[in-house]
């Protein structure tokens, strides 16, 4: 972000040096990065974002790492994935917790954060890319939303939210099935995985999807899967299909097994 990255980067060091709390800075080409891997910039910058906490978080050796995402944070991803026609998983939008990464402002409004700083006497500081309208975010940010609000009568975030908590419970339940069939019907090895299709076709659809996309994710891990790429595999497990090729991968039907190739680095 040039400039403006390194205007904000100044701000959170003055801010730590404050509190006399330790900083640290890091920095990555994230258009270099996301042409190479084949990944969006939004997705590449998270990743490395994420990567770059988990990298100062080990070395420091922290128990818990804390993120600061609130509720809008969460409405606006929940109506993202509803537009792509996400499932469950994917409507439960940003999670509490994975793993030390934990978020525990989810249930707080920015409104909310921007008046508490207020009372403190805090300034803040806003990344000036959240005003382009050709983001599909900020759009819904400041576009959606608020006619949403409106159609509502009172802010729609709060509802909103929470129907992104019951999509994440009721998904995870899901997965939780699809990960104990997953370790029956399915067989790794060098070139790649195999599974067994009819197993697969005899679960029930919520778990065939779940367990094709968690095959195709390790099959090819750091890519873009998609719900048009599970949906393409599972057409070549019904033997609609010869083959297809999905990101990172191959998917073919050999002998009652849809293998999934990896493709030569």
């Amino acid at each position: 972000r040039g400039k403006a990255g390194k205007s904000d980067a100044r701000f959170v060091e003055r801010l730590a040096k404050k509190y006399r709390l330790k900083f640290e800075l890091g920095s990555a080409d994230i258009a270099e990065l996301a042409a190479r891997t084949k990944r969006s910039i939004e997705t590449t910058a998270r990743h490395e974002r994420l990567a770059f906490f988990e990298r100062v978080g080990r070395r420091r050796r922290c128990l818990t790492i804390f993120l600061a995402h609130h509720a809008d944070d969460q409405a606006e991803t929940f109506l993202l994935k509803l537009i792509r026609g996400a499932g469950l998983t994917g409507l439960g939008g940003i999670y509490p917790r994975r793993g030390i990464v934990v978020r525990p402002l989810l249930d707080v409004s920015r409104a909310d954060l921007r008046r508490y700083l207020e009372s403190r006497g805090q300034s803040c500081v806003d990344d000036e890319t959240n005003e382009d309208l050709a983001n599909p975010r900020n759009r819904i940010r400041h576009k959606v939303l608020p006619e949403l609000d409106l159609a509502a009568g009172a802010s729609s975030i709060p509802a909103i939210a929470r129907a992104a908590s019951i999509s994440r419970e009721d998904g995870q339940w899901l997965d939780e099935l699809a990960d104990r069939r997953f370790d029956v019907l399915v067989v790794r090895s060098n070139a790649g995985l195999e599974i067994d299709v009819s197993g697969l076709l005899g679960e029930p659809p919520p778990i065939r999807r779940r367990m094709v996309l968690a095959a195709l994710r390790l099959a090819a891990p750091n890519r873009e899967i998609g719900s048009d790429h599970v949906e393409a595999a599972l057409e070549v497990a019904a033997g609609e299909s010869a083959g297809v090729d999905v990101p990172g991968a191959r998917v073919e039907l050999r002998r009652g097994k849809m293998v999934l190739l990896r493709e030569a680095r």
